[in-house]
């Protein structure tokens, strides 16, 4: 038979490693860290895309609204 110390430790630790489930499942899916910026030297890599450097030149974008 399981002691309450031994059954909260295991409530806790499942809280925990769900927690993190959840963060890492966050990150992994709407963290948008691996894109091309714009910067003041033309394209800059922000962590790891998976696409090319876009071809278009960096001040080139135009917004249409």
């Amino acid at each position: 038979m399981m002691t309450p110390k031994k059954k909260k430790i295991i409530i806790i630790l499942s809280i925990a490693f769900l927690i993190l489930l959840i963060l890492s499942g966050v990150r992994l899916f709407f963290g948008g860290e691996d894109v091309w910026i714009c910067g003041d030297n033309g394209w800059e890599k922000h962590g790891n895309p998976s696409e090319t450097r876009p071809l278009v030149g960096c001040g080139d974008l135009t917004n249409e609204e």
